[in-house]
């Protein structure tokens, strides 16, 4: 049994195909910024568009090979939220044949939920925190989930609403840091045995914060980020234009014009939690959709 996964988020999209016994046979994730202008328009814009048809016609040229049981694709927070959020529908089910799941806030809770957790020995319960282009999602359970919330809030989405400039004045660092606080002001706080950091928000604040000379998966798999973390790299960030935060090492040139707002989302979400420290996770969506597909 082969299965395959795409989900299509609001800055990423991530395809994996796994054997039936779980083992990746091949994982890819691709930066389009489809949530861009959605926060303001309301629609996804056409250049946003294309850039994801064309990772998902690169996808079915890597799926091509192989021979499936079942194929399961997601969409998430900027095309829930877009008027025209069908359109991208109908040309990725042309192009791979399986028409994608327009997920809520929940589901993608769960599915991240179930694919964190199943991929660490740490002990529960655990706090699952998703941090995605247009939304947040934290989870709290341990075998299975007690408290959960989609926050609409993302890399992507506190970019265009706050972070217009680069340097960032420290006004709008701090306009930024309000409207988080003003969006996680209804979390609890939590008291986890175990902190998981998911999607590329967590990974690459890692990898800067590790120095690594290019983005390496395995190297950022497990690290512990704490909230200080969040915070130097912030001040780091900030006085920087877009051209040196390209130039940066381990970041995607496509991730950088949202990297400080996903640093900021991060930091902020950890000080509402009650968490000091966060382990990074490069597991979530992706592999919750696989283990719904082998069970």
């Amino acid at each position: 049994m082969t299965v395959a996964a795409i989900d299509i988020g609001s800055n990423s999209v991530r395809l994996l195909i796994s054997d039936d016994a779980g083992k990746s046979l091949h994982r890819e994730s691709l930066v389009t910024g489809l949530a861009r202008g959605v926060d303001r328009t309301g629609r996804l814009s056409d250049e946003a568009m294309s850039d994801t048809i064309e990772v998902i016609e690169d996808f079915a040229e890597a799926m091509r090979p192989h021979r499936f049981d079942s194929v399961r694709i997601v969409a998430t927070s900027a095309t829930r939220d877009a008027s025209n959020g069908g359109q991208l529908m109908d040309q990725i089910e042309h192009i791979i044949g399986v028409r994608p799941e327009v997920i809520g806030g929940d589901a993608e809770a769960e599915l991240s939920f179930v694919g964190a957790t199943q991929s660490t020995d740490a002990p529960g319960p655990y706090l699952v925190i998703d941090i995605g282009g247009g939304s947040t999602e934290v989870v709290f359970g341990d075998v299975s989930i007690d408290w959960w919330q989609s926050f609409d809030i993302g890399s992507v989405r506190l970019t265009d609403r706050c972070l217009e400039e680069r340097p960032s004045p420290p006004d709008q660092t701090a306009r930024a840091r309000d409207e988080c606080d003003a969006i996680f002001e209804s979390m609890p706080t939590f008291a986890p045995a175990t902190v998981l950091g998911v999607a590329g928000s967590f990974t690459r604040v890692a990898a800067l914060v590790g120095d690594l000379a290019e983005y390496d998966r395995n190297a950022v798999e497990g690290v512990t980020l704490t909230k200080g973390d969040f915070s130097s790299l912030i001040d780091r960030l900030a006085p920087l234009t877009l051209e040196e935060t390209i130039a940066l090492r381990a970041i995607d040139p496509k991730r950088a014009p949202v990297m400080l707002g996903g640093t900021i989302v991060g930091e902020r979400v950890l000080a509402h939690a009650g968490v000091e420290s966060v382990q990074v996770c490069t597991y979530g969506v992706l592999d919750g959709l696989v283990a719904s597909m082998l069970s």
